[in-house]
């Protein structure tokens, strides 16, 4: 069905495919390089990965991390029309499978298929106005934060529609957006929903490559089930509570280039979580970056971000983040990128107060979450992040590289699951290292 959807989608933003227009393009066709068939441009890739990992559960160093060897392989595909007439099309595919080697079994089950998929189908591109259709798909294989032989294999797909106004010159653009997704979570079906999305966006190029930006959304988030199931029977059934809401984000700024080398982003606006009960987020978002060209192959950005998210611990949680974040391509064939990022993250308290006291298990009080003081209930999750990748292209399709990641959560949070006997504390420290090769058209 896939496949066909696929080329049904080809078929139309084509309009003349034929299999023997297949080929290479010409070494003096001004089209970029890619395969062809009709006005399409095709990207197919095959790489294969393999690394370490450091901590597959995400545990405490405290405790005996997980770690494992990790070999993936990778299928891509990206289609698009690089001279759009009646339609533009922009499709993406890929395709991963994570083979894990360790001694315990838990770890080696947590192999798996991870896949994605996004398309957008646009009819009309270079008119005044333009419509279109998208579809956005995620399946992801996932190991829980504790050491277990189930793994969370997660599906979300988004289908929507997409108005374009934009008059002559496009100085002045307005789009409009609707779709509807769902969410399954696996073997934690009791936190699947469904999110009802409208968006809009305002753009203004007072400046060749300057805009003032407006940009505003709206989502409904249902969920299949009001009450989480719990493992301790001492823990009331609706002390896990999933709490609808309607979130709503506001925000406008400027988008560009600012001076020959210095190129900006600051947007600042209003947002509103809007729970149907317990605790709803309400004040100020917004995000902030500058970018510097330090010469024609390398650049430094600098950025900061504010916002909340929907949580599945207390209603929602909000977070700051700052990020560096730097690039250089060295003599055209060797990429160099550089980041690191901090993230402080609050969450809501919890709304059922069983979750904030000690409760009785087999007689004696134990305390279902907590963590130091000053406040012994409040979750705050400062979270660490750096990358380091370097990609060397040996031929014009042909790619080697590394990268490493390190992940770190140094938050003093814990939870106690079951009949107490389970500690399970928020913090870990997480290394992944990889080398990769592979070809891409």
């Amino acid at each position: 069905m896939v496949v066909t959807l696929v080329a049904a989608l080809c078929a139309v933003a084509s309009g003349q495919a034929q299999a023997q227009d297949v080929g290479v393009a010409a070494e003096d066709e001004p089209l970029p390089r890619g395969l062809y068939v009709g006005q399409l441009q095709l990207h197919p890739g095959l790489f294969i990965e393999g690394g370490y990992d450091s901590n597959v559960f995400f545990e405490d160093d405290s405790e005996n991390p997980s770690n494992a060897t990790k070999l993936n392989g990778v299928i891509k595909l990206g289609v698009e029309t690089p001279r759009p007439k009646k339609a533009q099309l922009d499709l993406e595919v890929g395709l991963t499978y994570s083979e894990l080697f360790a001694e315990e079994q838990a770890i080696q089950n947590q192999s798996g298929v991870t896949a994605f998929g996004r398309g957008t189908l646009l009819f009309n591109p270079n008119g005044s106005v333009a419509v279109g259709v998208f579809d956005y798909f995620r399946r992801t294989n996932e190991a829980p934060n504790t050491f277990s032989s189930a793994t969370f294999n997660r599906f979300s797909n988004e289908a929507g529609g997409i108005l374009k106004i934009q008059p002559g010159g496009k100085l002045l653009t307005l789009d409009l957006e609707g779709s509807y997704a769902v969410v399954r979570n696996g073997i934690v079906d009791d936190l699947d929903h469904n999110i009802v999305r409208l968006g809009a966006q305002g753009k203004w190029k007072f400046l060749p490559k300057t805009a003032f930006v407006l940009v505003a959304s709206q989502r409904f988030i249902n969920y299949e089930q009001s009450t989480r199931d719990t493992v301790n029977d001492n823990i009331p059934e609706d002390s896990l509570a999933n709490i609808n809401s309607s979130p709503l984000r506001v925000e406008g700024g400027l988008n560009g280039l600012i001076f020959t080398r210095i190129s900006a982003t600051a947007m600042i606006g209003y947002g509103n979580s809007f729970y149907e009960d317990g605790p709803s987020f309400s004040g100020l978002i917004g995000r902030a970056e500058a970018g510097y060209e330090i010469g024609p192959t390398s650049q430094f950005r600098l950025g900061y971000h504010r916002n909340f998210e929907d949580s599945s611990f207390g209603n929602y949680a909000t977070f700051h983040r700052v990020f560096a974040r730097y690039n250089h391509l060295i003599g055209g064939i060797f990429n160099l990128r550089l980041e690191g990022t901090y993230t402080l993250r609050q969450f809501a308290p919890v709304a059922n107060p069983i979750l904030l006291g000690d409760v009785m298990e087999e007689g004696a009080p134990a305390r279902r979450y907590g963590n130091s003081n000053p406040d012994p209930y409040e979750r705050v999750d400062p979270l660490y992040g750096a990358e380091a990748e370097g990609t060397f292209r040996v031929f014009d399709i042909w790619r080697v590289g590394g990268r490493y990641q390190l992940t770190v959560n140094d938050t003093d949070f814990f939870s106690i699951t079951g009949q107490g006997d389970l500690f399970s504390p928020g913090r870990f420290v997480k290394h992944e290292a990889y080398l990769t090769t592979g070809v891409e058209w």
